[in-house]
């Protein structure tokens, strides 16, 4: 499975909401996207990653972004027309998460672990923090797409966290489909990806992917991870040995590729994963420089093995 897409793009900074595109092939697909409303006689609300209709209901363009991303400029159009046309057959149905019914919705809820700046904290007030930048929200699996639980949704179906359980446990049936050991000097990491949009969110459960892939996490060393984007994980199980600053240095690039470059992008920093929590060890300044700090556990035991 291929990283990232080989398709040359105009030189150009990456677009905010979609960094792995261009800005001029953002504003291209968003116009895109609302003259086809328009040839429909449908007026939408843009932003950056959603149109919003008249009765305040919002609608991912997240999916769609990524998709073209894929393919070639000319076949944009029809692309955007098959998504628009989805789009406009759900306006004139109740949303699923307005009638479907608490037991059902717990059978298919999933977690998702989107940047901070992504979740809205009018919109997502229950998120939960995994990590200083990295927040955990709900999704609920549809067969065309995935629909993120707003507070708007708890009232009717009960507080947020027996379904972040549920969400838990099923996030359990998410395998991926492919791994790799890429080199890093004189080191190397594991990658993970998958075709389901929750990959990179089974970070949660590193230690499981560790096991799929034959290299067990030591508890107390952990690992070191990076979600780029949201089809894959990258990760190295520590050893203790020295090795550890090229690991870092291999996965913040892989991380940086990744999250300018691939479909959903999901944060490019780095995390420090063990069975009781996960943190964030790289931080970017305002210039986008990186730094690594090491927390009081992980610089001890860093020390420890020699590398301090």
């Amino acid at each position: 499975m291929g990283l990232f897409s080989r398709r040359p793009r105009p030189d150009s900074r990456p677009d905010d909401a979609f960094p792995f595109l261009s800005t001029e092939e953002a504003s291209h697909l968003r116009g895109l996207v609302l003259t086809t409303f328009a040839e429909r006689g449908i007026e939408v609300s843009l932003h950056p990653d959603y149109v919003e209709d008249d009765a305040g209901t919002q609608y991912g363009l997240a999916n769609l972004a990524a998709t073209c991303h894929q393919e070639e400029a000319g076949r944009w159009p029809g692309l955007v027309a098959d998504h628009v046309r989805r789009i406009v057959a759900r306006m004139s149905q109740p949303s699923e998460l307005d009638t479907i019914v608490p037991e059902e919705l717990r059978r298919r809820v999933y977690p998702r672990l989107v940047g901070r700046d992504r979740a809205d904290p009018r919109l997502f007030s229950y998120a939960r923090e995994v990590a200083d930048d990295l927040v955990e929200v709900l999704c609920l699996d549809q067969p065309d797409t995935v629909a993120y639980l707003t507070d708007k949704v708890f009232p009717r179906l009960g507080p947020a966290g027996p379904l972040y359980d549920a969400a838990r446990q099923n996030l359990r049936e998410i395998t991926f489909d492919e791994a790799e050991v890429v080199p890093a000097q004189d080191s190397s990491f594991h990658c993970v990806f998958g075709d389901s949009v929750f990959t990179a969110t089974t970070a949660l459960q590193l230690g499981s992917i560790a096991d799929a892939v034959g290299d067990p996490i030591d508890p107390e060393r952990g690992a070191f991870f990076v979600v780029a984007c949201r089809n894959q994980v990258a990760f190295h199980p520590w050893r203790g040995d020295d090795a550890w600053a090229t690991v870092f240095s291999g996965l913040l690039r892989w991380a940086e590729l990744g999250f300018s470059d691939g479909a959903g992008p999901v944060s490019p920093e780095l995390y420090w994963w063990r069975p009781s929590g996960i943190e964030q060890l790289s931080r970017r300044n305002d210039v986008g420089e990186v730094s690594v700090e090491l927390s009081g556990d992980l610089a001890e035991l860093i020390e420890a093995a020699g590398g301090g």
